[in-house]
């Protein structure tokens, strides 16, 4: 029986058999395991030993060493000659995977050659071996996804590499029952939010969560397509945590530095967001931190997705419609609304001012159809308009948090809660209650 401690050095070890004992051991003392090197070592040689480990092995990108063509074969073997097949098929070194299956085709395998002809080869060969009766193969045109990584122990991960597969790398935080692609090349936004129990995105790709730019500078793309900076502050366990960060300098807003931080518990369908503001300019300075979000609850939009709002005279209702239309409403925070400082949020084309104001601090979405539900929680007193507006491609939950005055080298802080699960708007709600209501 393995305990915690083999499990988190097998873990280890499957994201880089090379790591060290010693570096093995310092990763341990993260979740609390004191363990030496030595005691490392004695583990692992017990894993061994027990047939648990196999073999330290690398994982190549076999592009690089001219091995491009993979093809998955279902191959019908006589019954009686089962056996023997796979012992005959287990020598050939084109044949990196082999698998019994239950079916007609009675055995799976993965195919590697250097070139066409070397496939179109190999599978001639193998339809020549008089026990083989039937052989169906298929190209691989794209290896999405090739991995041997398996969570012994359920939590939550960071990793870096190309999931959009657009030529730049991606943060991807996942647990098991959300996973978030993040660009830092596009301003750290959200540009995947999977919920997978249902397998979608909530997210309209394009424009993203976490669209960050400031009242000051108008809503526009040049922040938002900044390449942030970031840092892996914890990338496993119970909790992880990434930071992304960038210096502006707009037309209006000079040397505010804007940090992101994004972080995900193992068990929760839900991820927190943290930004801190600072004012490295030499003089004193007023911004109001713009927060966009651009979702497609349950992968599309349809008049089967409905807005919900805490407002003065009760939950506010409404049918999406794919038309160009916004409304802004003040919170119950602001008392007053000066014009000309919010006039970019409520007075933009196809926009309306609501007479009504928001009373808590949560919005959401749901589809009536998967009965997925989207919400953003935030304490009530930090925010001064939400925004929600449709178009026939998504509709949004805009936050404009309060204006804020800033002498050189000080910061303020806002946070954020996103919330994604199956249920209704009295889940949202129960939800903000237990993060942020006082």
């Amino acid at each position: 029986m393995l305990d915690e401690i083999d499990k988190r050095i097998l873990m280890i070890l499957m994201e880089n058999s090379r790591t060290s004992l010693i570096d093995i051991a310092e990763r341990l003392k993260e979740f609390g395991i004191e363990a030496t090197a030595t005691t490392v070592k004695r583990r692992m040689d017990a894993m061994v030993k027990k047939g648990i480990i196999k073999k330290y092995t690398v994982q190549l990108d076999v592009k690089k060493v001219n091995y491009d063509y993979l093809s998955l074969l279902e191959i019908k073997v006589e019954p009686s000659m089962l056996s023997e097949a796979i012992k005959n098929l287990s020598s050939m070194h084109e044949i990196t995977e082999l698998y019994v299956i239950e079916n007609e085709s009675n055995i799976f395998a993965k195919v590697r050659c250097r070139t066409s002809d070397e496939l179109v080869r190999f599978i001639e060969r193998l339809s020549r071996i008089p026990y083989i009766k039937g052989l169906k193969s298929r190209l691989v045109l794209r290896a999405i996804k090739e991995d041997t990584y398996i969570p012994l122990i359920n939590e939550a991960r960071i990793k870096t590499f190309d999931f959009n597969e657009d030529g730049v790398d991606e943060v991807v935080m996942e647990n098991n029952k959300l996973l978030l692609s993040i660009a830092p090349n596009s301003g750290g936004r959200i540009n995947s939010l999977i919920y997978k129990e249902t397998g979608t995105n909530e997210v309209y790709e394009s424009l993203g969560m976490l669209y960050d730019t400031f009242l000051e500078e108008g809503w526009g793309v040049y922040l938002a397509n900044e390449r942030y900076d970031y840092e892996i502050l914890r990338g496993y366990g119970k909790r992880v945590k990434v930071m992304f960060s960038k210096v502006l300098e707009g037309e209006n807003v000079g040397r505010i530095k804007l940090e992101k931080v994004i972080s995900m518990d193992s068990i929760n369908s839900e991820f927190d967001v943290k930004y801190i503001v600072t004012n490295l300019n030499r003089t004193t300075q007023k911004v109001s931190l713009w927060v966009c979000n651009y979702l497609n609850i349950g992968g599309n939009v349809s008049t089967d997705d409905w807005l919900y709002l805490p407002v003065e005279n009760g939950t506010y209702v409404e049918r999406f419609e794919p038309n160009y239309s916004g409304i802004t409403w003040p919170t119950y925070y602001l008392k007053e609304l000066p014009e000309e400082r919010y006039k970019e949020v409520y007075k933009r084309r196809h926009t309306q001012l609501s007479d009504e104001r928001v009373t808590n601090g949560w919005a959401a979405y749901y589809n009536n159809t998967t009965k997925e539900i989207l919400g953003i929680l935030w304490s009530l007193d930090d925010v001064s308009l939400v925004k929600r507006y449709f178009s026939p491609s998504y509709y949004s939950i805009e936050l404009v948090f309060n204006t804020v005055t800033l002498r050189p080298r000080e910061s303020r802080e806002f946070q954020l809660t996103v919330f994604v699960g199956r249920g209704d708007w009295t889940d949202v709600y129960s939800r903000w209650v237990d993060k942020y209501s006082r």
